[in-house]
């Protein structure tokens, strides 16, 4: 019995052929196709084009608390007041509002104030407002009112006027005199220093010295 190959036409030989070849053309095709796209793949992750699609690192697209402050370091507010003494307030950071231009945040804040005799005011607090339009300041938080030699106020709010050099707490205060203790619901200090007025469950304490026991009354 003959093989089916040669029982095969001389014309269904060369159709076979022909097909052999097509299919061959074709693999060989798809092969140049994948080595061209190889090659495309190559060339652009040559030019840095992935890199540049990836998202750049480090970047946190995350919410900016207070998007209305612009911030800033090493605030000072200088200027001189209505009697012209000197004054100056620092702060570690500043935060000039956005919406107000005339207010500033501070915080970690210290403030020196000029007496109209010479002596020395100092203002501490953990934070301010301050506004340059009105020249109020208010403190908040650990408030300290420091004049040597007359008294020491403490607070959580108070309120300055750097103009006037008026002086207001907004919270009950403790301030501490020679020679004893005053507390009250509210404080003020007026006329540049000389008047100091506490209202509202004012208690005082003042520590007396034993005369002598020789002494006569």
């Amino acid at each position: 019995m003959s093989s089916r190959t040669e029982a095969l036409s001389p014309r269904a030989r060369n159709v076979r052929r022909a097909i052999r070849r097509h299919g061959l053309s074709r693999g060989l095709a798809y092969a140049a196709a994948l080595a061209g796209c190889a090659l495309f793949l190559f060339y652009l992750a040559e030019l840095g084009a992935f890199d540049r699609a990836a998202p750049a690192p480090g970047i946190n697209a995350g919410s900016v608390k207070n998007p209305d402050l612009v911030r800033g370091t090493n605030a000072t507010i200088s200027g001189t007041d209505a009697g012209n003494q000197p004054f100056e307030v620092t702060a570690a950071v500043g935060l000039q509002d956005r919406d107000e231009e005339t207010l500033v945040h501070l915080k970690t804040v210290n403030g020196m104030f000029q007496r109209p005799d010479g002596n020395p005011l100092t203002v501490t607090s953990a934070k301010a407002r301050y506004d340059t339009d009105s020249k109020l300041l208010e403190l908040q938080g650990q408030v300290v009112f420091d004049e040597a030699q007359r008294f020491r106020a403490t607070m959580d709010g108070a309120i300055v006027n750097t103009d006037t050099q008026t002086l207001q707490s907004k919270s009950p205060v403790r301030v501490e005199v020679i020679g004893g203790t005053i507390t009250a619901d509210s404080f003020t200090v007026s006329e540049r220093g000389s008047r100091m007025l506490f209202k509202g469950g004012v208690k005082a304490r003042f520590v007396t010295q034993d005369r002598p026991s020789g002494d006569r009354p």
